[in-house]
């Protein structure tokens, strides 16, 4: 799930459910989100970042978030 996705979701919760069930599904489209982020995690991009290394290829793929 992308970020625009994601927001998209909120945004039609936010005005289409009331009441409990929308704490509910905003629950639900978080949980989702996390879920996507975990299996779309580039562990490889983290580790460099974490460590504060230069990786040129990553920097090619990436560079554009900095």
């Amino acid at each position: 799930m992308t970020n625009k996705e994601y927001l998209q979701k909120v945004n039609t919760i936010e005005f289409a459910v009331h009441g409990p069930e929308k704490e509910v599904a905003l629950e639900n489209v978080e949980k989702e989100r996390m879920k996507s982020l975990e299996e779309n995690l580039d562990i490889e991009w983290v580790k460099s970042m974490a460590l504060e290394e230069f990786d040129e290829e990553l920097e090619k793929e990436y560079g554009d978030l900095f």
